[in-house]
């Protein structure tokens, strides 16, 4: 399936497709039950971080930014499936075909919805159990992968975020934080929910206790934190 993919895809022109797919999602994020001051959150830079941490883990976050335009072209990045992972993980998001399950049981009727409706949607809606409609929508049909893409990891940190986000000390702390600060708070914490929600949860819900007044410092506390351990969702 990836053999016609190599090289397809510059960073410039994923940056440019993935943008048009979150514009797309923030567009339903109501009707697919987001919130969308969340999925403002999700950009193609905080995607970037998702790769770094799922694919170059071994380069500092300086070196990997540096090279990320001669990484994509050379190691066709916008298809990395997981390397020898045995629950079928494909795209950017490394999502599971059990996950894109959840997803298409949950919301098929809004994806058809708006696949059928909305002139910008061009994604697929595999039928029920058909494994190759699914691994194409999760890793080589590119506005079906973008798009879940997103929906991956707004999902991810909306499990992440549904503790602290009623926490006082953190709305308030969310409130006077700059634009900067909340990016990256929400680009660490949306890598660590890529690999283990309930990891990401827990270590939000630590860090608020450890600085409840200043998201910059929480978004310093998570950057800190490694998850030893991997699990797809």
């Amino acid at each position: 399936q990836l053999k016609d993919k190599e090289g397809r895809l510059t960073l410039a022109s994923w940056v440019e497709k993935q943008q048009a797919a979150i514009d797309l999602f923030a567009s339903h994020a109501e009707e697919l039950g987001y919130k969308p001051e969340l999925i403002k959150q999700i950009t193609p830079e905080a995607m970037l971080g998702v790769i770094h941490a799922e694919i170059f883990t071994d380069l500092n976050a300086e070196t990997f930014v540096r090279l990320a335009p001669v990484l994509f072209e050379t190691y066709n990045v916008a298809y990395a499936p997981a390397m020898g992972d045995k629950k079928f993980s494909g795209g950017l998001a490394q999502m599971t075909a059990e996950t894109f399950e959840g997803i298409l049981k949950k919301h098929r009727g809004e994806l058809e919805r708006i696949r059928d409706t909305d002139t910008g949607a061009a994604f697929l809606v595999p039928t029920n159990g058909n494994r190759a409609e699914f691994s194409a929508a999760m890793l080589t049909d590119e506005d079906s992968q973008f798009f879940y893409n997103v929906f991956v990891l707004a999902e991810n940190a909306r499990l992440a975020t549904r503790g602290i986000a009623k926490d006082k000390r953190f709305v308030d702390a969310w409130a006077k934080a700059t634009e900067d600060e909340r990016a990256r708070y929400m680009g660490s914490l949306i890598s660590m929910a890529n690999n283990l929600p309930s990891a990401a949860k827990n270590a939000a819900e630590a860090s608020l206790k450890e600085h409840p007044e200043s998201l910059g410092e929480m978004a310093a506390r998570l950057s800190g934190i490694k998850i030893t351990r991997m699990k797809m969702i």
